[in-house]
């Protein structure tokens, strides 16, 4: 058996793609959109093979779950590469053979589960290649991975040399972080979501919505003191981010409506 969640797709399809993805992230095994004349108004459909985790989806993104004997969906987006050097393939651990098949310098086995970070995401993908890009920088740096998920940004920083700190605020994430950073043999300290006693880092990463870079952008500015990898951020809100973190914007980065904005650490 298998359960579906079944909700009211938003108005606008930026949001409608960023929930597709957070269904993704929280363990859907498909996801599809339906509208007239098979509903009255368009619809969200994700799949779960267990009815809890169905469940905990509904309550947090709002709808309802039904039973149904067998759901027939598209299989998620569990491949991702980045074209370094070094080159990085980030896969689901159902994909590795795909992954194999692509060829990469180093390749990250990322499982998501009810977190988000599974790499496919424009946001993930764009701060994967902006963590790529400080490539040679990172060797021996120390990084803040704000809002970590599952861990997949920190974990391609320690691979590539950098001592990670992660900070999460969804308790349930710290299992994933740690089953994620074992998996590809990378070190990451989940550290306190207070980051008014963090010591200093060469650099952070910052992958969350607005509300949050509202209210961790200060601290974050006081911390880091090379770079700071900003996204989460949708092109209507980029100038409010600026302000927020007040730093010399460096690079500025866009996929599908979202933006990410690298910063320079150092005070303007």
């Amino acid at each position: 058996m298998s359960w579906i969640v079944r909700m009211a797709a938003p108005d606008d399809p930026v949001t409608t793609d960023a929930v597709i993805a957070r269904l993704w992230d929280l363990g859907s095994t498909g996801v599809a959109e339906i509208g007239p004349p098979a509903v009255d108004g368009p619809q969200l459909l994700a799949g779960f093979d267990d009815d809890a985790t169905a469940a905990r989806v509904a309550d947090a993104l709002g709808g309802t779950v039904e039973r149904v004997a067998e759901v027939v969906v598209e299989p998620p987006p569990g491949l991702v590469r980045l074209d370094g050097p070094p080159t990085v393939v980030v896969a689901h651990p159902d994909r590795l053979d795909d992954a194999e098949a692509h060829g990469s310098d180093l390749t990250l086995t990322i499982e998501a589960g009810p977190t988000f970070g599974h790499g496919a995401h424009p946001t993930t993908h764009l701060a994967l290649e902006a963590v790529l890009g400080l490539a040679d920088t990172l060797v021996d740096a120390t990084v803040l991975d704000v809002g970590a998920g599952s861990g997949v940004l920190g974990i391609l920083a320690a691979r590539l040399g950098a001592g990670v700190v992660a900070t999460e605020i969804d308790p349930a994430a710290h299992e994933w972080i740690g089953r994620n950073a074992a998996a590809n043999d990378a070190e990451i300290e989940v550290g306190p979501t207070d980051l008014t006693g963090h010591d200093p880092v060469d650099v952070a990463l910052v992958n969350v919505l607005l509300p949050v870079h509202r209210e961790v952008a200060a601290d974050v500015v006081r911390l880091a003191r090379r770079h700071i990898v900003v996204t989460g951020v949708r092109d209507d809100q980029v100038d409010e981010v600026v302000e927020l973190y007040g730093r010399t914007v460096l690079e500025d980065r866009s996929r599908d409506a979202w933006r990410l904005l690298l910063l320079d650490g150092t005070p303007t």
